[in-house]
């Protein structure tokens, strides 16, 4: 238990992270879907972390 320590810290630090976001753009924005927010957040934390790539730019069809 001790080991994840370190693992459980940093989690709370992002979740905290996450809402001090969501609140400085809910003072702003007063009709924020605040859910989304933070939803979206996180999202764009974990995507980062697993680095996922960017897709190949589209290509015309021409017909």
């Amino acid at each position: 238990m001790h080991a994840e320590v370190g693992l459980i810290r940093s989690m709370i630090a992002n979740v905290n992270a996450a809402i001090k976001h969501v609140k400085a753009d809910a003072e702003q924005f007063p009709n924020l879907d605040r859910w989304r927010t933070l939803l979206t957040c996180i999202c764009q934390r974990i995507a980062g972390q697993i680095g996922l790539s960017t897709p190949p730019p589209a290509t015309t069809v021409h017909g």
